[in-house]
């Protein structure tokens, strides 16, 4: 250990954190220009009817409206901050704060990149990212090579996760669910190169050796070019495949952000000097650096390795975790299942016997309806929302059952709940597995 901080306390130039502020800030800029293109805060956050808080964090509630409206303009002005380097790091905090509280509002609006860039932005609030390239110094002091490394870490391991769940019956035998999205992009599309088998094969396979090697690639100096060359192009191919079909985003943008940080030093100090006659000043070599204190050391290494465990947690549950949806979150799976999904709720009057079938999507946006689908846990919110409004209706003893079922990676439909089951008992927690989800059957 007392070596590792050796290393990681050694001084190193600011140009290459500083760029990839600039380079990050760009693309949060890019994120909140689309949460005001689609009307994000109005369609997704005000008009539901429900949120599905997530566990121990159903305090997070919606604001009024023109305070929920003004998020907009503070991830505005925070991410422009952040690009021209004043203020980074208050900024990256007024960022991560309010783009946090957005996501964490509602379960149905969970996805990776937003998870990602909350937790790049909570290492830049400790981070000097602005040492260089900005609008109030320039050429100031050094940065610590943990700084690089933990940034270096961070996008490292949401790579090589994405590799390691693939590694299953589903991705390697079936290819699924690439086969689904290719399908799904072909129909968008008309065009017939997706269904092509040679594609899909490609992808499939090429999707798994890239998750798992790329970082070393890029690590390792001799094959750190051709690397990169590959790093965009998939991440280029991911965002013409899954335009119209899917939730990416700006996801490729975002990880085409860190090839900033896997670059290496001299390059980018001699790109800056050659390209904007940017002024090298080598004499900060010997800049000493603030030792890091035992308490801080001690936060970096329970970061790390709760990177390292939380994304593994639903080995501790019973059951196929992309079935369930148990351990699902924030464990980097990411386009690693489909699912078909037919879901109605019956509403039983236990005095009258008289009994109706209702749609969730009456109640539920979009966004929300297609994460029912996939997180069976979210029936108990919209069951308690249908069992109150029934109570104002003057239904004195109403009960909820669900008709629950899914067809996981093109199996048959298959019950997820049992329809017999009342749902006024259920339970969820996000430490243990429920019961009551039924278990995968491949008959």
């Amino acid at each position: 250990m007392k070596v590792l901080w050796q290393k990681w306390s050694k001084p190193v130039y600011p140009e290459k954190i500083s760029l990839f502020r600039i380079l990050f800030g760009l693309v949060l800029f890019m994120q909140v220009f689309y949460f005001q293109y689609s009307n994000f805060i109005q369609k997704d956050v005000l008009d539901p009817v429900l949120h599905f808080s997530y566990p121990y964090l159903d305090f997070i509630d919606v604001m009024d409206p023109w305070l929920m409206k003004s998020i907009v303009l503070i991830l505005f002005l925070s991410s422009l901050m952040l690009i021209i380097g004043f203020k980074a790091r208050f900024f990256s905090f007024i960022y991560l704060i309010f783009f946090t509280y957005l996501w964490l509002i509602d379960k149905g609006y969970y996805n990776n990149h937003y998870y990602l860039i909350s937790l790049i932005l909570l290492l830049l609030c400790f981070i000097n990212s602005d040492r260089s390239l900005s609008i109030l110094s320039n050429n100031k002091g050094m940065n610590a090579a943990w700084e690089e490394y933990i940034l270096l870490f961070q996008f490292s391991i949401v790579l090589l996760f994405a590799g390691f769940n693939k590694i299953n019956e589903w991705w390697l035998i079936h290819h699924e669910p690439m086969h689904h999205i290719l399908m799904a992009k072909a129909n968008e599309s008309g065009n017939l190169f997706w269904e092509n088998a040679i594609i899909e094969f490609i992808l499939v396979w090429g999707g798994l050796f890239f998750d798992l090697l790329i970082v070393p690639f890029l690590l390792w100096k001799k094959t750190r070019r051709i690397a990169m060359v590959f790093f965009f192009c998939f991440n280029m191919i991911n965002l013409i495949l899954f335009y119209k079909i899917g939730e990416i985003g700006i996801f490729p943008f975002l990880m085409m952000s860190s090839l900033i940080l896997f670059s290496s030093t001299h390059s980018i100090r001699n790109f800056l000097n050659t390209r904007f006659s940017y002024s090298l000043k080598e004499d900060r070599a010997q800049s000493k650096i603030k030792a890091l204190s035992p308490v801080f050391k001690s936060g970096i290494i329970i970061y790390m390795l709760f990177q390292l465990l939380f994304p593994l947690r639903h080995h501790l549950y019973s059951g196929n975790v992309d079935f369930t949806g148990e351990g699902q979150r924030f464990s980097w799976r990411m386009k690693s299942v489909y699912k078909d999904f037919k879901i109605a709720f019956l509403l039983v009057d236990e005095e009258s016997g008289i009994s109706a079938s209702l749609d969730p999507r009456q109640i539920l946006t979009v966004k929300q309806y297609t994460n029912l689908g996939y997180y069976p846990e979210l029936i108990i919110p919209v069951a308690d929302n249908l069992r109150k409004a029934a109570l104002l209706k003057g239904i004195k003893k109403p009960k909820i059952y669900v008709d629950y079922q899914v067809g996981f990676m093109a199996l048959a439909f298959q019950y997820i709940v049992d329809p017999k089951q009342e749902l006024s008992g259920l339970k969820y927690s996000p430490f243990r597995h429920s019961d009551w989800i039924l278990p995968i059957s491949k008959d």
